[in-house]
């Protein structure tokens, strides 16, 4: 339970659901850059939301294994954006917590002044043996689902180029794949 917060959710909310309790910051990913006391807090329930096993157990698992073991190690610094989607009507579990109809992740990694991002929505009820390249999305199509705005601080240009389109493919593990131009600059 985080006591930080006023809802104290406790991991017995979850009991006899048939729901994971889904991290969002990955316990490996966490653990292996920010040590014990990192791992730890990846545990609180602040950090769980419900999730389907088929999704939390392969295909989610497997994106954030590319994340920290592949990402997390060859590319100099990596930035996740990760969280639920709850579309009408928002479904809940016994205990009241909301479950939600979409995961999402939005990964993005800066070298030598160029910004890419590779942008993925995750049904909650998508199949285990779904690829990950078939979950790429647009920025643009998170944003309208959750009603973020991920990159407020860009220009409405850079914006529009940037998160418009979703990736084509996922990254090579060992080297700079996408790029976006705008202006006098490479994102």
């Amino acid at each position: 339970i985080d006591q930080r917060t006023r809802a104290k959710v406790k991991p017995g909310d979850y009991t006899n659901s048939g729901l994971d309790r889904g991290h969002m910051a990955p316990n490996y990913g966490i653990a292996t850059r920010y040590g014990k006391i990192g791992q730890k807090e990846t545990f609180l329930m602040t950090n769980i939301i419900p999730q389907n096993p088929d999704v939390n157990r392969y295909e989610w698992k497997d994106l954030e294994m590319r994340v920290a073991k592949k990402y997390g190690r060859y590319f100099s610094e990596v930035w996740v954006i990760t969280g639920p989607v709850f579309e009408e009507p928002v479904k809940k579990l016994n205990s009241g917590i909301p479950i939600p109809s979409h995961y999402y992740k939005i990964i993005i990694d800066e070298h030598q002044d160029t910004l890419r991002t590779l942008a993925f929505l995750i049904a909650a009820d998508a199949p285990p043996w779904m690829r990950l390249r078939k979950q790429l999305t647009s920025i643009d199509e998170i944003e309208t689902r959750t009603g973020l705005d991920f990159f407020p601080e860009l220009a409405e240009e850079d914006q529009i180029l940037l998160e418009s389109k979703p990736a084509t493919r996922l990254w090579p593990w060992m080297r700079p794949a996408l790029n976006y131009h705008l202006k006098n600059r490479t994102y």
